[in-house]
């Protein structure tokens, strides 16, 4: 069975996580509402380089548990949703697209950009050592030209 979130499709789990494969993925908690026929919501979004076991983690750590405790009733159910990526970057963007937590979206960004920052400062600094150095160097032979010639 398939279900879509945002604009990807994703296999909801029907079976043991056995089924699964060992492979990068993304993992996310769905929650559809049959009676007023409101949108699926995103509850969870987890990017993983193990499918299988990020599944069975989830589900015996209790979080499946506690959110059909809080969040299920009458006309709504909630579903495990997985779907397969070729590595772990692409399955980090398919659960930042499907919904990541605004916050944490917020908070990477500005890693990102605050490492950006300092890459940048480096190369300055790199650039200005090196060019310190060529200075340096370029006086030291003018001086020993210089002094051969004197």
């Amino acid at each position: 069975m398939k279900i879509k979130l945002q604009s990807h499709a994703f296999d909801v789990l029907v079976a043991g996580a056995g089924v699964l494969p060992e492979r990068p993925g993304s993992l996310a908690v769905a929650r559809l509402h049959h009676m007023n026929g409101a949108p699926t919501e995103v509850l969870h979004a987890q990017a993983t380089d193990d499918l299988r076991g990020a599944v069975q983690s989830y589900v015996r750590g209790g979080r499946l548990t506690g959110l059909l405790k809080t969040q299920s009733g009458p006309g709504i159910a909630l579903h495990l949703c997985t779907r397969e990526t070729p590595d772990i970057h692409s399955a980090r963007q398919l659960a930042a697209d499907i919904g990541f937590p605004a916050d944490l979206v917020s908070d990477l960004r500005q890693t990102a950009l605050r490492l950006a920052r300092r890459q940048d400062t480096l190369a300055r600094k790199q650039r200005t050592a090196e060019g310190q150095l060529d200075l340096a160097i370029t006086r030291l032979e003018l001086e020993m030209l210089r002094a051969r010639f004197r």
